[in-house]
């Protein structure tokens, strides 16, 4: 049976923590403040000719991230990096300052993905908080010339 390298505090030390990060097709906010992904996504087929390159290309999908405070008390600053297939870094996309006041508290960030396309291709959305990247999200982009 493995075992953990290391041990976990009592009273769960620590935070903020990742609780989700990933692309959907819709995000609904309940009047409670709850949030349902709608269709989760990691590749889309564009049915038209791909755009010039260096043309920034408004997605149909969005971005949902959310932390829990844990025992972390205060602000930090998020970053939402994009890197195109060919390995350049655009950072950042989005910045925002969060706040957390500890326990199971946290916080959502929505945005409507925006990528710089160059080729089609797998990019890369960084999420990083205070610059410690906790996830690394592929999307998969491709044209195939053909209208519907």
């Amino acid at each position: 049976m493995a075992r953990a390298n290391r041990r976990i505090k009592k009273g769960g030390a620590g935070g903020p923590f990742l609780d989700s990060a990933l692309l959907c097709e819709q995000v609904i906010c309940e009047h409670d403040g709850t949030y349902s992904a709608i269709r989760m996504i990691n590749r889309i087929t564009f049915h038209t000719e791909a755009p010039a390159t260096g043309v920034m290309l408004m997605t149909p999908f969005w971005l949902l991230v959310s932390f829990k405070a844990g025992s972390f008390n205060g602000s930090q600053d998020l970053l939402i990096a994009i890197e195109d297939p060919s390995g350049r870094s655009y950072q950042p996309f989005h910045s925002l300052q969060i706040a957390f006041s500890g326990g199971d508290t946290g916080q959502v960030a929505l945005c409507q993905l925006m990528l710089r396309y160059d080729i089609d291709g797998t990019y890369w959305i960084d999420i990083l908080l205070n610059r410690k990247r906790f996830s690394r999200i592929p999307i998969s982009i491709a044209f195939d010339g053909q209208t519907s």
